[in-house]
């Protein structure tokens, strides 16, 4: 352990001394562009742009919700849709297959999702888009909120909330056994 702890110490020195010796060394920029992707993960080349057209829905309104796909490809974007259980289809949940359209260079419209929410609340409306490049299918979630009626979001308390003798709130949760 003490060799150790002088092999540490050693080499240490020996860096900063070398380190007096040299010259500055320039900071070498790298450029943007290969850097862009270095940590992202792979997903589709989609994007989703919807508005919700409904404005200020309330439970038992119908709500509608107008959906655009864009991609850097050329090939059809399809997609699938799902919701949360409190949102009901009004014509059935949508399936989408869009194409890129020669004269306007954008995919052509979708049908815009329709949903009645049976009591007011925020709810997610779950879609998966998928293109096929270059013989591989790749896909992209996305996520869309509706919030029905003008109440704000109510969260579950975790635990219950109590005052020690210095002031400070303490959050006292149940614990679960690993059994």
């Amino acid at each position: 352990m003490k060799s150790l702890l002088k092999l540490t110490v050693a080499l240490s020195i020996a860096s900063s001394l070398v380190g007096c010796t040299q010259e500055a060394t320039p900071v070498v920029e790298m450029k943007k562009e290969a850097v862009a992707h270095a940590y992202s993960k792979p997903s589709a080349p989609i994007e989703l742009d919807y508005k919700v057209l409904t404005k200020s829905p309330l439970a038992g309104d119908l709500i509608e919700i107008e959906v655009a796909f864009r991609s850097s490809t050329k090939a059809p974007v399809k997609a699938s849709v799902s919701s949360a259980e409190h949102l009901v289809w009004v014509e059935g949940k949508p399936q989408w297959s869009t194409q890129l359209s020669a004269k306007t260079g954008k995919y052509s419209a979708v049908a815009p999702i329709r949903v009645i929410a049976e009591k007011n609340g925020r709810f997610y409306i779950n879609l998966v888009a998928s293109v096929e490049q270059d013989g591989k299918t790749q896909y992209r979630p996305f996520t869309i909120p509706v919030q029905v009626g003008n109440e704000a979001v109510q969260h579950k308390p975790v635990g219950t909330v109590v005052t020690d003798e210095q002031g400070q709130k303490i959050l006292i949760q149940k614990g679960q056994s690993s059994n």
